[in-house]
């Protein structure tokens, strides 16, 4: 792309699914919503360093994407940006990042590892369902709450750090994962409907004494 652009609009790549690579120049400051969606044989990108602002969806159904770079300038991953990327391993995230949307990585199923910045203040719910390559994830203390359906169907997820500033745990949350043992954090007051349901490897849990509320099937299973 010349370097007069500034900005990729609406579905600007959208299905072009014979597209291996781009290079973006640097003057892009701005991807809007789903702008490669659909670019099924794309397997690398390099974010423009000035870029500020990232639509939704934007990489969704990048299936051959494998390497991606997260510019420090972002301080949010959007609704949906890397749904279905199975081809995606690993990704870095800036510690400028404080928010990841919902959905953004779902269906992630090769994501093996991800660090989530030290500032993070809001994990979406979905965020990372059916990453079932993922084994580890620790959340930062700038967290509050898990919402629903964060970590649903990581059927490989047996080792995660819940910091004691999180006070709920979402519906669904943990469905379905490898987890072998968790200490629900003393803040929590409430578990929500299915958070640990199929959990089967779960052998030992800790539940501090302000829960007032377990939903139904939370441990079902």
């Amino acid at each position: 792309l010349p370097d007069t652009v500034t900005a990729l609009e609406y579905n600007a790549f959208y299905g072009c699914s014979s597209l291996t690579s781009i290079v973006l120049p640097d003057t892009v400051t701005a991807l809007m919503d789903a702008a490669f969606y659909g670019c099924s044989s794309l397997t690398s990108i390099k974010l423009p360093d000035n870029l500020n602002f990232l639509g939704a969806s934007v990489f969704s159904q990048c299936s051959s994407l494998i390497n991606i770079n997260i510019p420090n300038s972002l301080t949010y991953i959007p609704y949906e940006t890397f749904k279905h990327c199975t081809n995606l391993t690993n990704i870095d995230l800036p510690e400028t990042v404080i928010k990841i949307y919902e959905d953004a990585f779902s269906h992630c199923t090769n994501l093996k590892s991800i660090e989530l910045p030290k500032k993070l203040t809001y994990l979406g719910s979905g965020a990372f369902d059916n990453c079932e390559a993922l084994t580890s994830i620790e959340i930062p203390e700038t967290v509050t709450s898990i919402e629903r359906s964060v970590f649903l169907g990581c059927r490989n997820l047996s080792n995660i750090t819940i910091p004691n500033t999180v006070t709920s745990i979402g519906d669904f949350a943990f469905y379905r994962c490898k987890i072998k043992s968790i200490n629900i954090p003393e803040g929590v007051s409430s578990i929500g409907h299915e958070a640990f349901m199929f959990c089967s490897a779960l052998e030992s849990i800790t539940i501090p004494n302000k829960v007032t509320s377990i939903e139904d099937n939370t441990f079902y299973g």
